[in-house]
């Protein structure tokens, strides 16, 4: 049974080819090709485990023809224009960002950016920004924890403000129900804290959090 989270990487996936970066079991390569979102995948991880575990995955799916397995970090085992789409999922924002970042020549060839980092969003949405996409969609969703899934494409995005980073401008645009949850959460966290004890930062974040459901 494929997770909520997969499935929602995998709905803004498309293109000709699909780099899966930390590919891991190769759950989102598969589920692209079986959706047909992707005509062929290249599966990269740094380990070898995951990899092989990834290709015995694929052939028992039937899609050895259409997908690859390179072992390497991040990027590196890509060559430009070689894939139009890529995902990078459940990985840390700033591992994300460093990844971008070391293969920026074959960043600047791609067409799509599926991306989930598990922490430290902002700094995602900023250097997608700084790379050059806009954010063209994002998806949160509640499966034990928050994920949000950022689809990027190549272009000028509108102005974003540092809230706007923080929370997502078409999550705030669109008033996502999973988005007033997590603000939800987040209150309720600061609250658990200066209950016990009365820190500057927390009221702030408390009141931020705050100020953006209720224009929700």
């Amino acid at each position: 049974m494929i997770s909520r989270r997969i499935q929602a990487v995998v709905s803004e996936i498309s293109g000709n080819v699909l780099a899966d970066i930390g590919t891991d079991h190769g759950y989102i390569a598969i589920e692209a090709l079986s959706c047909s979102h992707v005509d062929r995948a290249i599966l990269c991880d740094i380990n070898k485990g995951p990899l092989s575990r990834a290709e015995k995955n694929i052939a028992s799916r039937g899609y050895t023809g259409r997908a690859q397995m390179r072992l390497g970090s991040g990027l590196m085992p890509l060559s430009p224009d070689e894939a139009d789409c890529v995902c990078i999922a459940g990985m840390g924002g700033m591992l994300i960002v460093d990844i971008l970042r070391d293969g920026i020549e074959v960043l600047r060839t791609v067409k799509r950016l599926v991306l989930q980092p598990q922490l430290d969003v902002h700094t995602v949405r900023k250097f997608v920004h700084s790379a050059g996409f806009k954010i063209a969609n994002e998806h949160m969703i509640l499966e034990g924890k928050f994920y949000t899934i950022l689809s990027c494409i190549p272009g000028r995005d509108s102005e974003y403000g540092t809230i706007e980073y923080e929370f997502g401008k078409l999550l705030i645009e669109r008033k996502d129900t999973v988005l007033k949850q997590y603000l939800q959460y987040r209150i309720a966290e600061c609250e658990k804290i200066l209950r016990k004890h009365e820190v500057a930062e927390v009221i702030q974040k408390r009141n931020i959090c705050g100020e953006v459901l209720a224009c929700m």
